[in-house]
């Protein structure tokens, strides 16, 4: 699972997050839980934690030595190549409307 730490029993989590929700959503978290064969908090807490995650990936910092970081400003920079595929692609006619 991206992002994820295991559950770990035994080991007391020192921060606490509260929420309002209306009965719906209740139902809906809790249903979700059961299937998923864990309790709401964990499921709550691994849904939040991966969202997170994935929200925050592209906000990475990346730390590059000189010589990397310009081979990477030259690639950036290079004009993109053409690719046949994606010309043909971009041509076809569209598959949803």
């Amino acid at each position: 699972m991206y992002g994820a730490e295991p559950y770990t029993p035994g080991v007391a989590r020192q921060a606490r997050l509260d929420m309002r929700l209306d009965e719906a959503d209740d139902f809906l978290i809790r249903r979700a839980a059961e299937a998923a064969g864990t309790t709401v908090t964990a499921f709550v807490l691994d849904s939040a934690r991966t969202h997170a995650a994935h929200l925050l990936a592209d906000r990475t910092v990346f730390v590059l030595d000189d010589d990397r970081a310009k081979a990477l400003d030259r690639r950036l920079r290079a004009k993109p190549c053409a690719k046949r595929r994606l010309t043909e692609l971009a041509g076809a006619a569209e598959l949803f409307r």
